[in-house]
């Protein structure tokens, strides 16, 4: 046998990759052995055209000729077509039924007395997607199809969009709204992956459940869902930013107006509470903060009437104007370490607000931080220098203020502060002071195990700085 050439050799090479048809595509065929060809005079036959257009296999030549056909599934080897033709410049031949999806298959194809081969397989004809802004309703849900994804997007325009007529009505949605990870649109699925701004606006839902696809909540997202009572953020928003830095998770005022919402589930690794993210959500009681956050915005809990007690984690480093204005029923707050500046309105018109620790870092306090508190409120203060307080920082001066053993000159001296009718210096008697004024959150039978808790009753160690529950006791660690 004579050698084959470099150039054939390559292009055979190239053949056992197989190629993949989406619509009409073309297979290269090549000789099997150029070396039957006779040298001298004689002129190269131009190679067959062979196309496969869904399960159609089309063969073109440039003369009409007779023609045999060989398919063989590369996997077992065997043949699973054979036939002769009579002389014709095209031949067409249906694989369905002879050929399966997804399988690697040989083509031999004889010619003018040569020998021919390529390699093709046969796709699952899958429908395209949709034509990127499509908007589709399912389930009383509107989406905007972008690709392979699906956003939610504002009932009100995506109604008129869709029927061409405004909504003169609200959508009634389930009592339980449970978006899925992925909608089927003509046959092709969509991954969930955001909710625009206002997308779940006036939901009347009282529980909305959220896939672990979800990248992005824009502003407004769940505004006056005024139903709505628990809501757990997906682990899919966590440790991400915020809007304007390339990546962002959740916007402002996301369930700002949720009169009815009692409960949010933050996941860990969540870093930042945007501004107006609660305003106004009289219900809400309580919310466990994840020990990862470290930025509460603007009017974050403006107006939470219902809110008593929060635990800020060690990691919150910025606490942003009216963060906690208008909180009626706070009664106690433990700024964390890393706070420096106390922005203005912070807690102004907290009014059952009785007991503030400020960190031995805080720099600043703002006017109207502590405006309108309790008459009777204790203000524990672990700066050595007194912050600068504007004028404003506090209306009433009849408050208790402790300052760090050592430091009550200092205070009576510095602008503003001087002006607090009773500075009492903190005990020195150990780490811990009995000085707070807090209520514990664990009772008196569970704390005399000698065991340190926290405020929300949970074991500690006592070696961050804050409020603890000891024996039964109010400590306060310096």
């Amino acid at each position: 046998m004579k050698k084959q050439s470099k150039k054939t050799i390559a292009l055979l090479a190239l053949l056992l990759v197989p190629l993949f048809a989406w619509g009409q595509k073309n297979i290269p065929m090549v000789l099997e052995n150029e070396s039957i060809r006779q040298s001298g005079p004689r002129s190269p036959i131009p190679a067959p055209t062979a196309t496969l257009d869904g399960t159609i296999l089309t063969f073109s030549f440039v003369n009409a000729t007779p023609s045999e056909v060989i398919i063989i599934n590369l996997s077992s080897g065997q043949a699973v077509y054979s036939n002769s033709f009579a002389s014709s410049a095209q031949l067409s031949i249906d694989l369905s039924g002879v050929c399966s999806v997804d399988v690697s298959y040989l083509i031999r194809l004889n010619a003018f007395g040569e020998w021919w081969r390529g390699n093709f397989v046969i796709e699952e004809n899958k429908p395209a997607p949709a034509a990127d802004g499509t908007i589709v309703e399912q389930d009383s849900v509107f989406y905007q199809l972008q690709g392979r994804n699906a956003v939610i997007v504002y009932s009100l325009i995506a109604y008129r969009t869709l029927y061409n007529k405004s909504l003169e009505h609200q959508i009634n949605y389930p009592d339980t709204l449970v978006i899925p990870s992925h909608i089927t649109y003509e046959g092709v699925s969509y991954e969930v992956t955001g909710i625009e701004a206002e997308g779940l606006r006036y939901c009347n839902s009282t529980s909305i459940i959220l896939p672990n696809t979800i990248q992005y909540i824009d502003y407004l997202a769940f505004c006056c869902c005024e139903k709505l009572e628990h809501m757990k953020i997906p682990e899919s928003l966590a440790g991400l930013g915020t809007f304007g830095t390339g990546q962002f998770t959740m916007g402002s005022g996301v369930f700002a107006g949720c009169t009815s919402l009692k409960s949010v589930e933050f996941p860990e690794g969540f870093l930042k509470i945007c501004s107006g993210f609660f305003e106004d959500c009289k219900s809400l009681t309580s919310v466990t903060l994840p020990s990862t956050l470290s930025l509460i915005g603007s009017n974050a809990f403006l107006g939470c009437t219902s809110l008593s007690s929060i635990v800020l984690p060690e990691s919150v480093t910025i606490l942003d104007g009216c963060a906690f204005g208008g909180c009626s029923a706070l009664e106690s707050i433990v700024i964390p370490e890393g706070v420096e500046v106390i922005s203005s309105s912070l807690f102004s018109g907290c009014t059952r607000l009785s007991s503030i620790v400020l960190p031995e870092g805080v720099t600043n306090i703002a006017k109207g931080a502590f405006y309108n508190i309790a008459d009777s409120a204790k203000i524990y203060c672990q700066a050595i220098i007194p912050p600068a307080l504007d004028k404003t920082g506090f209306n009433n001066y009849n408050h208790t203020l402790y300052v760090p053993l050592g430091c009550k000159e200092e205070y009576e001296k510095a602008a503003y502060w001087k002006n607090f009718t009773a500075i009492v210096e903190m005990s020195s008697d150990g780490p811990f002071s009995d000085e707070t004024g807090v209520s514990p959150a664990v009772n008196d039978e569970a704390a005399s195990d000698g065991q340190i808790y926290d405020l929300l009753g949970r074991p500690a160690d006592g070696t961050q700085k804050g409020i603890y529950i000891l024996g039964g006791k109010k400590v306060f660690v310096k």
